[in-house]
């Protein structure tokens, strides 16, 4: 069911309350995520990386005034720096309006390659929306000096149509 009601926007400094506090729900509400990952993945006190809100480019998608998710364009590294939905909104096609608007973004300033670098369990969403695995390999958990299982997905943005 899609959500007519959400507007999506850049974000600023005062979403990173909520850009944290989504992305920790996401992980230890959401779907794919064992006990484990959100031991190793949760953002401590909510706090998100600073990149986030500072130095990439990040949207938030807003209902009724509340962020209801985000996905951000870490520039430099041509990435998809997260996208994550709070689970009471998710499938609702809030996900994919953040995603081809950080696509969008990607193109207008010239990036034609744009990569994931997510956990296994996001392969399919990814792919359906045009990425292809490149690699399994591992990533780094936030609070550890352990490493959970990844893939790195990219899109080619020159070849896709867009309307």
């Amino acid at each position: 069911m899609r959500s007519e009601n959400f507007r999506i926007r850049i974000s600023d400094v005062e979403d990173k309350d909520s850009i944290g506090s989504i992305y920790n729900k996401a992980i230890s509400e959401g779907e794919g995520y064992s006990d484990r990952d959100e031991e190793l993945l949760k953002f401590p006190d909510d706090e998100p990386i600073e990149r986030l809100y500072k130095s990439n480019v990040t949207f938030v998608a807003e209902l009724n005034d509340e962020v209801v998710g985000w996905c951000s364009l870490y520039v430099e590294k041509n990435l998809v720096d997260g996208l994550f939905v709070h689970p009471d909104y998710q499938s609702k096609g809030i996900g994919s309006e953040l995603l081809r608007t950080v696509e969008e973004e990607a193109r207008a300033r010239g990036i034609s390659k744009i990569w994931v670098s997510s956990d296994t369990h996001v392969v399919e969403y990814y792919s359906s929306k045009g990425y292809a695995i490149v690699e399994k390999t591992e990533m780094e958990a936030i609070n550890t000096d352990e490493t959970i299982p990844c893939v790195i997905m990219i899109k080619d943005l020159d070849t896709e149509v867009t309307a």
